[in-house]
């Protein structure tokens, strides 16, 4: 679990209560929905499961996958997204202040759930439930393009995913007449559940380890790098040559399923700059939670990454060094990583960052030598 220092107190109550909310509704969505489903079978007060009709069945069965899909997604990235350990939403995160993004995401994740609710009412109007149905999809896309990591290739599937299908959800609906037979009606319903069963297929394969992690011995990677030497005038690190190669790294390292501690994305690249004792608190929790620590050493090596270094040679973490194109000078100390007994002795590395994708081709080989060496089973 991640400390207890790793999120502000007011973040995790807010989010908290977020949580209980959606709950709230998407239990009654789903009480709706049943209800609805056997108001067809009534007659003369008593239901009868050998009357269900075939289009509220479809539509019913649509309507439990999206919100187990929805209700468990959502509740997924506000546990990842606000407990330290950043998930689908740190890509853009400097364009907004946390308190900003919290309210973005409240206003999204309970517009989720409504329409959601909005769903189970419809389960025996067709039309209605498909464009309702588009503007779910739709508004989840939206949502990726500003609040979601446009550089992870899996994140960028799941959002072309839910816009593809939600347009087809959108166009089905506004071109089938209101006038149509009951066969037509039939067989369009037939059409929406097949894109729901097959937008739901291609989403939960994209991010199944997202909805159903797994302890994974050996595939926590501490990332230190420089930070508070790094923020600009406006108390953020911007874009620019250094954010653009650690998230090169970042990205790498969740695309193959690596999980990821790093105090820039618990911190929000400044926004959210914890206080020092705060900070190094967390830091000491991630390194001793991490199985590799990835260090990057910059021009002048920077204070709070040689504390790192430190806690990481204290605990006895396989560390790889990581030196920047501007690393002219580098560490006395840590010239020590090259030396070829020393870093047999305490399982270290080093790797030279000349362009941008460049350590990546070496770091898989790197990581896992150093976990299978450690006995992680990957």
């Amino acid at each position: 679990m991640a400390s207890s220092h790793s999120v502000d107190e007011s973040v995790r109550s807010a989010t908290t209560s977020l949580n209980q909310l959606v709950t709230i509704i998407s239990g009654l969505a789903a009480v709706v929905a049943l209800t609805v489903l056997m108001s067809v079978t009534e007659r003369n007060g008593i239901y009868g499961i050998n009357r269900l009709q075939f289009v509220p069945v479809l539509l019913f069965t649509c309507s439990i996958v999206m919100l187990a899909r929805f209700y468990h997604g959502n509740i997924r990235h506000l546990d990842e997204e606000y407990r330290g350990r950043p998930g689908k939403a740190f890509g853009l995160i400097n364009r907004f202040r946390i308190s900003t993004r919290v309210a973005a995401d409240f206003v999204v994740v309970i517009s989720e759930a409504l329409i959601i609710s909005a769903l189970s009412f419809l389960i025996r109007a067709p039309k209605q439930y498909a464009v309702l149905l588009a503007v779910l999809l739709i508004l989840d896309a939206i949502w990726f393009f500003f609040f979601h990591n446009a550089n992870s290739q899996r994140s960028k599937t799941w959002a072309a995913n839910n816009l593809a299908f939600g347009l087809i959800c959108a166009i089905l609906g506004i071109v089938i007449p209101s006038s149509a037979a009951p066969d037509t009606f039939r067989n369009f319903t037939i059409a929406i559940t097949g894109l729901v069963i097959v937008n739901t297929i291609i989403d939960v394969a994209n991010e199944f380890h997202f909805y159903f992690p797994s302890a994974r011995r050996g595939r926590t990677v501490f990332v230190a790098a420089p930070f508070t030497g790094m923020v600009g005038p406006d108390n953020v690190i911007g874009d620019g040559p250094f954010k653009s190669e650690l998230m090169t790294i970042i990205d790498f390292l969740r695309q193959n399923r690596y999980r990821v501690i790093s105090a820039h994305l618990r911190e929000h690249w400044g926004q959210n700059l914890y206080p020092p004792a705060q900070a190094l608190e967390a830091d000491i929790t991630g390194i001793s939670e991490s199985d590799v620590v990835l260090a990057l050493t910059g021009d002048v090596p920077s204070p709070g990454v040689q504390l790192e270094v430190g806690a990481a040679l204290a605990m006895s973490k396989p560390i790889v060094e990581i030196y920047l194109p501007e690393a002219a000078r580098k560490s006395y100390l840590n010239s020590a990583f090259r030396d070829e007994e020393f870093s047999r002795k305490r399982e270290t590395r080093t790797i030279e960052f000349r362009e941008p994708r460049q350590p990546c081709d070496e770091l898989e080989s790197i990581l896992r030598q150093l976990i299978s060496d450690r006995d992680f089973g990957v």
